[in-house]
């Protein structure tokens, strides 16, 4: 009796036969996609398609500004989300196209005297996918920002060590700040053990994070210095730093900063005040 396609005969005996390793393999290949002309043309159901009201929500959504994907901080502080305002009124700026070794008193240097205060300035170094530096500057208001960004379209911006830079709104949207006293630059006047740059460097370092755009001697006597600390942000940096002067002349405790009572002395003899932005 000859064998069926199933089954082998082997010494007058029937085995069922066994299916190649090629036949096993092709019960678990994917079906083959039907031809472009054979595909169907048709929609989903109505009942699988987003209603038209969800996909104009979805479609306004798009459209709104957000932070970062990469942002790291406290979105739960309302001053840390980007602001639900038109683009026109954001004073926030992206610049990119920089030297990869941009520093902040590089790029704070090149923008002309005249433009207005800055509020905040980060620099992202190069990466694996980015060859050069980016910045997020921030103006304190509307005006600075307009003022940088016609400097701009002049082709007077530029930032020694790189290419020209691309300025462009950043699509984190920051408000103008109200108009105040206050700057990204301190003004410290006290006894030289205390007002000096190695000792104010090292204060600041324990009790917050901070860029410099440079420190200068205005004035010095034989016992007291009065020395400007240029920030590159008045928000986070020159802020907390004269919170921090503030409570050291108090003699309030402040966190990560240990004083000795000798140095407690000498803070108490020191005044602070606010200096005139470079940029402004």
């Amino acid at each position: 009796m000859p064998s069926s396609p199933d089954s082998v005969t082997e010494k007058g005996s029937t085995f069922p036969r066994v299916p190649s390793a090629s036949e096993e393999l092709s019960q678990f290949r994917r079906p083959s996609l039907p031809r472009a002309s054979n595909r169907p043309t048709t929609g989903p159901p109505a009942a699988l398609r987003a209603p038209r009201q969800h996909q104009a929500v979805n479609q306004i959504l798009r459209t709104l500004p957000r932070n970062s994907l990469n942002y790291r901080g406290n979105l739960g502080n309302a001053a840390n989300r980007c602001a639900n305002i038109p683009e026109s009124q954001s004073t926030c700026l992206f610049i990119v196209n920089l030297p990869p070794d941009c520093t902040p008193a590089r790029l704070l240097g090149a923008v002309p005297r005249g433009v207005g205060k800055v509020w905040a300035l980060s620099i992202s170094p190069p990466t694996a996918q980015h060859r050069t530096a980016a910045a997020k500057l921030t103006f304190w208001d509307r005006r600075a920002t307009d003022r940088f960004l016609a400097i701009v379209a002049e082709g007077r911006f530029a930032v020694p060590g790189s290419h020209r830079p691309r300025v462009m709104m950043n699509r984190y949207r920051a408000p103008s700040q109200p108009a105040s006293g206050a700057s990204r630059v301190l003004e410290l006047a006290g006894p030289h053990a205390v007002v000096n740059e190695r000792y104010l460097a090292a204060f600041f370092r324990r009790a917050f994070r901070y860029d410099l755009d440079g420190v200068a001697v205005l004035y010095r006597s034989r016992w007291f210095t009065r020395l400007q600390f240029r920030f590159a942000s008045y928000r986070c940096q020159a802020a907390f730093a004269r919170k921090a002067i503030e409570r050291a002349q108090r003699g309030e405790p402040i966190a990560g900063v240990q004083l000795t009572e000798d140095e407690r002395l000498l803070w108490s003899e020191v005044a602070v005040y606010w200096g005139r932005d470079p940029c402004e």
